[in-house]
């Protein structure tokens, strides 16, 4: 496998907790970007990396391309405006 490289956006809450705990323990080498709006259910485990930022804001979202990733994963929540 490697170190493969996942960005996950969001990731703090809900199914991307787990997701990212679940990467980590597999050896995945795992990136989350979010607001920093909410606490997750618990401390986030050593290893992952963050990034804050909005993703409506052009220049967060360059920001954290500034790194290549094997994987995207977007579980950022949608609210219909």
């Amino acid at each position: 496998m490697g170190n493969k490289k996942v960005l996950i956006l969001g990731g703090s809450r809900f199914i991307g907790y787990v997701m990212l705990c679940e990467l980590l323990r597999q050896g995945y080498d795992v990136t989350i970007f979010n607001r920093q709006k909410t606490n997750p259910p618990n401390r986030f485990p050593k290893g992952l990396k963050f990034v804050c930022g909005d993703r409506n804001c052009i220049g967060d979202i360059e920001r954290v391309f500034e790194r290549s990733y094997d994987v995207v994963i977007d579980l950022s929540g949608y609210v219909p405006d």
